[in-house]
């Protein structure tokens, strides 16, 4: 199961350098420091009631003897053993420059600021 999630990742999955903040206690002092990882965002659409579905499919095909995993173990199991594959939230399956024009739009956009966001909006709905 593992195995499978980790191929999974690799094809499908975006790579991104992830920092994250931390803190410690030495010797009675407060220590933070910063922890850079390699994280492996999954897209939103990628649930895990379908990812479930995609692994029974798999079990199906290649391994028809071994005992099926509950949704709930299949999730645990992943979620604990693979920390750094993970499934981006919705709202962040956004593209960067989408990102971007959305916060520059948050105050009174201007007219060529408007203009931009929305020729963006039709190539990647072209894109899609």
């Amino acid at each position: 199961m593992v195995t499978w999630f980790q191929d999974l990742g690799l094809k499908l999955g975006d790579i991104c350098a992830v920092q994250f903040r931390k803190q410690k206690i030495e010797n009675g002092v407060v220590v933070k420091y910063v922890e850079k990882l390699q994280v492996t965002f999954l897209h939103a659409y990628n649930t895990w009631h379908k990812l479930y579905e995609q692994f029974l499919l798999f079990l199906a095909e290649h391994h028809q003897d071994l005992k099926v995993p509950a949704l709930s173990t299949f999730q645990k199991t992943l979620v604990k053993r693979c920390p750094d594959i993970q499934i981006r939230a919705p709202q962040s399956n956004v593209c960067d420059l989408c990102s971007i024009y959305q916060a520059k739009m948050s105050s009174v956009p201007s007219v060529e600021e408007t203009k931009c966001m929305g020729a963006h909006a039709m190539d990647a709905r072209a894109m899609r």
